[in-house]
């Protein structure tokens, strides 16, 4: 339960303060963040069950001028294909497999940065077995 944000009904930290801590892991940062970083905002975050070989999304839109990047966390071995989809097309502008190297340790993939204007959608499908995964959005 104290993995589970509190954004989500658990004890965890909200999604926006776990973002922050990754940030802050990633570039070493002790918390004395620069201006530049203070602008980067978690804009998309969605916790998404699968089942066998499901399939779910999520939609966004980004306006002119607007960079995200997308990230997708997950505890989980069997895996999903992760796709981001520009409204329109049934082409993946992206796709990757998000597949931890073993059972309940944190894995993490960037799945890449799409551009505004334009509407977007993140899919998720089970590659071999049920799932969590977190999509992060960062703007």
């Amino acid at each position: 339960n104290s993995q589970i944000p509190t954004d989500y009904g658990g004890t965890g930290p909200t999604l926006a303060q776990a973002a922050a801590g990754v940030r802050a892991a990633a570039t070493g940062s002790t918390g004395d963040s620069k201006p530049q970083d203070s602008r980067q905002v978690v804009a998309l975050n969605k916790v998404m069950h699968l089942k066998n070989h499901q399939e779910k999304s999520k939609d966004f839109e980004l306006k002119e001028g607007q960079t995200m990047a997308v990230t997708i966390y997950t505890r989980c071995k069997n895996g999903a294909t992760a796709a981001i989809i520009r409204e329109g097309s049934e082409s993946p502008m992206i796709q990757t497999d998000v597949v931890g190297e073993e059972e309940d340790a944190p894995y993490s993939v960037v799945i890449g940065e799409v551009k505004g204007p334009s509407n977007f959608s993140v899919r998720l499908k089970s590659i071999s077995g049920p799932g969590v995964f977190l999509i992060l959005g960062k703007m």
